[in-house]
């Protein structure tokens, strides 16, 4: 790597940490979701420390009745959280180190994607342009969104991984493992956006491998590789998630009227005062510009499509240009009040809760056009100018949406008093759960009979285990929320559980002295999808081991290192000549 190169990481590392320096002051800082995360970061410990691999459910959540909350919820974001956790850092500073790494990650993975294919200058000022947008300041500092500003990351991999098997003649074990991990971890990550990003990935596919005129279906087959094992390394999460949807209450939240109330105006795309409330605030409500800089660019590419004078002649593809400006516009377009009626068609199939998430699509999209716009210029003056005037743009135009509220100083019983379940509408709820009657504390455990007695021993949020000693036949509330994967052991036999009318745990007990144990186990489901992502990693893993033995799309062996090389000093000279 040359020296320019790594002068540019080293400064996008300092301009980002700049530009989010208002997470270095003391304390918390107030936002719609940060609290919850706080909350979130402390069940998914609590769950670790309790020997929960992976993470599934919060004991402690929802009043003490516990809550499914990772069958369900990303879980990225928080296994990043733990590594600052381990490091000494508390809930709320961990939080912020996440949203800082990312934000720092994801500028520093757009320029190598862009750098690699448009140069070092247009890759440098393509990457300011996804960090200068609007919509990503409002997910840190207005949304407090942790999930989705980490989602940013991994775009640029996956679609490097795209461009680099389908220019290979052989197949690139590294390159499909780079992929095929990138988007597990966006699954993980966050995946509503993860649905929006795979739309535009299989476009982008599709774009590359037919762009030259023809298809090639063995480097189609190739590149789907890694989505396919992208989708097999989250199956742990991604199959429970999607397949026991139904056993929860998300659905009666997450409709069309939920969405169709987040369809924007298109002057709020071009311009709306930015503001911390909630989106359908009276005043300081929530900004959904797309950003002056991001409009500019999109201005930009429309005359150089009309302007042969600036294009590099061979090098300008004309056709990338209008594949990104298409995306923005159908982005821009179902993110308005008239395309409710597309909304109101595929709302039963799916939904992404606010159609204003596109503006990440926008965001991505309008990065790549800047770096494809400046990578066909002829001139480099031109080129220089027309990059530092959207840099300068995008720097004056965001330079009052770098900021939080308010400083926020609560200690973790605040957050977790707060921020009850650990999400806004606590959607993940069991559909057979009692709202009203889980809204009061009660005792872990409850006998009809008030003269029993009851001793708690062992309380984990995978396993409870107490004695009970009854003067009669009685029933026993365990003041948990059942949910698929809970097991009762009386006097070490597994006996059939079931629950109440208010969705938590009950048992029949004999008279006399009893221990009982709780566990939350795998489901069959869930055993099936853990396996499936193991054998994946491993199956990877040992590929890449292997990789100079077998090619693994052809079953036949590798091409020599020595071809391989043969390419690779010609196209270096070429990006060189990008410059």
């Amino acid at each position: 790597m040359g020296k320019i190169r790594i002068l540019i990481l080293i400064f996008i590392v300092f301009f980002s940490a700049v530009t989010l320096r208002d997470l270095f002051k003391p304390g918390f800082f107030t936002s719609h979701d940060g609290l919850f995360h706080v909350a979130r970061l402390y069940f998914f410990e609590e769950g670790l420390r309790d020997g929960q691999l992976p993470v599934r459910f919060a004991k402690d959540a929802y009043n003490g009745y516990g809550y499914p909350l990772f069958v369900y919820s990303y879980r990225l974001p928080y296994i990043s959280g733990e590594l600052f956790r381990m490091v000494g850092f508390s809930y709320t500073d961990s939080i912020k180190w996440v949203f800082l790494t990312g934000y720092i990650l994801s500028g520093l993975l757009m320029y190598i994607f862009l750098g690699d294919r448009w140069g070092i200058y247009a890759g440098f000022v393509g990457s300011i342009v996804y960090q200068l947008a609007p919509y990503r300041f409002l997910n840190i500092f207005v949304r407090g969104a942790l999930a989705e500003s980490l989602t940013y990351i991994f775009p640029p991999l996956i679609l490097l991984a795209v461009n680099r098997i389908s220019a290979k003649s052989d197949f690139s074990w590294k390159w499909l493992i780079i992929g095929a991990f990138s988007f597990s971890a966006l699954i993980l990550t966050n995946m509503t956006v993860f649905i929006l990003f795979c739309i535009l990935f299989f476009a982008y596919t599709l774009f590359t491998v037919w762009k030259k005129g023809n298809w090639n279906f063995q480097k189609l087959g190739k590149v789907l590789l890694i989505f396919v094992f992208g989708t097999l390394l989250s199956a742990y999460y991604l199959f429970p998630a999607v397949l026991e949807r139904g056993s929860v209450i998300y659905s009666k939240f997450i409709n069309y009227s939920f969405l169709n109330d987040s369809l924007l105006d298109f002057d709020k795309l071009l311009y709306s005062k930015w503001g911390y409330g909630w989106m359908k605030a009276a005043e300081g409500g929530m900004s959904f510009q797309i950003g002056a800089a991001q409009w500019f660019v999109i201005l930009s590419a429309v005359i150089f499509l009309f302007l042969p004078l600036f294009r590099k002649g061979d090098k300008l593809n004309t056709k990338e240009i209008l594949f990104w400006m298409i995306t923005i516009v159908i982005s821009v377009f179902m993110m308005l009040k008239s395309s409710s009626f597309v909304w109101r068609f595929l709302s039963p199939f799916w939904s992404i809760q606010y159609a204003w998430r596109l503006l990440s699509i926008v965001v991505f999209s309008s990065a790549v056009l800047t770096a494809v716009v400046l990578g066909s210029i002829r001139f480099k003056k031109t080129k220089f100018l027309l990059g530092l005037t959207i840099i300068t743009l995008a720097v004056v135009a965001n330079r009052n949406h770098i900021r939080i509220n308010q400083q926020e100083f609560w200690d973790i019983d605040q957050y977790l008093k707060v921020a009850n379940s650990g999400d806004s509408f606590s959607e993940f709820l069991p559909v057979w759960a009692d709202v009203p009657y889980m809204s009061e504390k009660r005792p872990l455990v409850e006998s009809m009979d008030k003269s029993s007695i009851i001793n708690i021993a062992v309380r984990k949020s995978n396993t409870m285990e107490f004695t009970a000693k009854l003067p009669a036949e009685d029933k026993i509330i365990i003041n948990t929320v059942y949910f698929p994967g809970w097991e009762v052991f009386v006097d070490g036999k597994k006996i059939p559980i079931g629950y109440n009318k208010h969705g938590v745990m009950e048992i029949a007990l004999e008279k006399g002295e009893h221990n009982i144990k709780t566990v939350f186990v795998e489901t069959p489901l869930r055993k099936i999808a853990d396996i499936i992502s193991i054998v994946s990693f491993l199956f990877l893993i040992i590929g890449f081991v292997k990789r100079k033995k077998v090619n693994m799309f052809t079953l036949s062996p590798s091409k020599t290192q020595d071809k391989r090389r043969r390419v690779y000093p010609e196209e270096h000279q070429r990006r060189r000549e990008r410059m």
